[in-house]
């Protein structure tokens, strides 16, 4: 039996998984599966995604709430790029790391610059009748930084969308 020959096949295979399938590996298996389930969902709609995940050694943050508020935040920067018409053009950027005792996540994602306000103050991109229900996730993101003392910032552009998190360490 040749070694090499082996090496070659599951080297080639490895590459065909990957290509397939991008695993994210932070050492949160939460955080991992909710961001492995979404870039999959980012590559289906060719958005192009970027993140960087350095976790601080306690999250303040249930499972749930991980599950919630990335999957909320994720979603909402998919619809919103999904209506870039240049592919080439459909962006997410991720960042969540500790910074000064505080979690600090970062999403912006494309945006076509066309928002509404809600009645809690948000400002959404515009929704189809379709997704009329759709407008509940930031009220949602909001409710869970809000349990945890901590602070959103909400920044409407032309061009991009972004939303920065802070949350206290300590709670």
């Amino acid at each position: 039996r040749n070694d090499s020959h082996d090496l070659t096949i599951i080297q080639s295979k490895k590459k065909a998984v990957n290509k397939t399938y991008h695993l994210v590996a932070c050492g949160n298996p939460t955080i991992d599966s909710v961001l492995t389930n979404k870039i999959m969902q980012c590559k289906a709609s060719n958005i192009i995604v970027k993140y960087t995940v350095i976790l601080p050694d306690k999250i303040p943050l249930s499972d749930i709430e991980i599950c919630s508020l990335l999957g909320n935040l994720i979603d909402n920067a998919i619809e919103a790029s999904i209506k870039i018409h240049d592919t080439k053009l459909r962006t997410i950027d991720l960042h969540i790391r500790p910074f000064n005792d505080m979690l600090c996540m970062k999403i912006s994602n494309s945006s076509n610059g066309q928002y509404i306000n809600t009645k809690k103050g948000f400002n959404t991109s515009k929704k189809s009748s379709l997704f009329e229900e759709h407008g509940l996730g930031l009220s949602r993101v909001k409710d869970i930084i809000d349990s945890h003392s901590g602070m959103i910032q909400i920044l409407p552009e032309n061009s991009k969308f972004t939303v920065n998190i802070l949350i206290p360490l300590d709670t």
